[in-house]
């Protein structure tokens, strides 16, 4: 039986079960059976999603099955309706905590076309309220094996891609996309000089309260070096890594690392494992004096030699295109995505967002824009 909270809707091709909670069986990190999935759409992350995101922006979650005229579960997608300045838009639960914003998909027999792809899409919003707009991003191709449904739909590319580095080679090819290794390898014998250098793994509470502390310290001291936002005007990210600490590490898919000298941090790392693969959530590393040591790049291949002598076959770096990631990741992967008006409203907010996007890309904005932010942060310290 349904509970009051659960609809379905059928068509020739696809049956839907809608849910405004999160399912029971929805598959979990330890729990995937056949499903193929990232860990942006685990049970474990979308409850913690739920509970910090989901709450504090009064998020309207959708939890949408898909299945074929068999019945057979051809897919899984959690979605979100978030209101934004009046505008109702309709996405995947995602607010920024996903590198990849895909459906759970499973084995299927389904030959995916853009032309079947539509039909699902058309399907699924059909079975939601109705909504200003649609954005569906960072979709990438593939889920494992299986493809994705909903990149087809994509009529743009996101202007980033997510980077990795694949495990299951030699490590000295490993170490050979590192750019500029011997320096690397120099500075880290620097700073064995300065005193006792240690790759450290959390494996008790204490050390991971250590760790986070130091590195939602380190972010924070980075938000404000590039004088963007930080934890003080949204403090979700960091409820949600606090959150996500303690669920994963109860589950042993946590890794918290970083590298120490003489008892300082100077670089840490936030993974989380789904399978053979590491997701690295979130970096910091210390800048200043310890900024010429280049601790986070050390870290980083520290951390690739851990994790290729655990067993895993890829690291994950995430969305973002920064230098470090092209100049030292073997694999990108580009990603789709679909912004599309569905009212009147939702049409005239794409044009203004349209001409924001102009203004924001002028050397003027560009220049004035940091300072908003300096001067919030005065006047909040007084």
């Amino acid at each position: 039986m349904l509970d009051r909270a659960t609809s379905q809707t059928a068509d020739a091709e696809f049956s839907l079960t809608v849910h405004r909670t999160l399912p029971v069986d929805w598959p979990g990190v330890r729990s995937l059976g056949t499903a193929r999935a990232h860990i942006f759409q685990t049970r474990e992350f979308l409850d913690i999603w739920a509970a910090t995101f989901g709450v504090a922006m009064g998020l309207d979650a959708r939890f949408v099955d898909v299945r074929d005229s068999d019945g057979t579960l051809v897919l899984r997608v959690p979605l979100a309706i978030e209101s934004r300045r009046g505008i109702r838009v309709l996405g995947f639960a995602d607010q920024s905590t996903a590198d990849y914003c895909a459906p759970i998909l499973y084995p299927t027999a389904i030959a995916w076309t853009p032309e079947r792809a539509r039909a699902l899409w058309a399907a699924i919003e059909a079975a939601l309220p109705a909504v200003d707009q649609v954005v569906l991003d960072k979709m990438p191709a593939m889920v494992g094996d299986c493809v994705n449904p909903l990149f087809l739909l994509a009529d743009d590319a996101n202007p980033e891609s997510c980077h990795g580095s694949n495990l299951l080679r030699p490590w000295a090819e490993i170490e050979a996309t590192q750019a500029q290794l011997k320096t690397l390898k120099r500075k880290a014998r620097g700073l064995e000089k300065l005193d006792a250098v240690r790759f450290v793994v959390a494996t008790d509470k204490p050390e991971r309260d250590r760790l986070l502390t130091r590195l939602l310290e380190q972010k924070q001291r980075r938000f404000e070096d590039t004088r963007v936002p930080g934890f003080a005007e949204a403090p979700e990210p960091k409820r949600f890594f606090e959150q996500a600490t303690e669920v994963f590490a109860a589950s042993g898919d946590l890794t918290l690392c970083a590298l120490e000298v003489g008892g300082e941090l100077i670089a840490t790392s936030w993974t989380v494992a789904l399978g053979k693969t590491v997701y690295e959530l979130m970096i910091g590393f210390e800048s200043g004096e310890w900024a010429k040591h280049s601790g986070g790049r050390i870290l980083n291949l520290r951390f690739l030699e851990w994790a290729k002598a655990q067993g895993f076959a890829y690291v994950d770096h995430g969305i973002g295109d920064e230098d470090w990631k092209h100049e030292n990741c073997d694999t990108h992967v580009p990603l789709g995505r679909l912004i599309a008006a569905r009212s009147a409203k939702g049409r005239r907010a794409l044009a203004t967002a349209a001409l924001l996007a102009k203004v924001r890309g002028t050397r003027l904005y560009q220049t004035l824009r940091p300072y908003k932010w300096i001067v919030k942060r005065a006047l909040r310290r007084g």
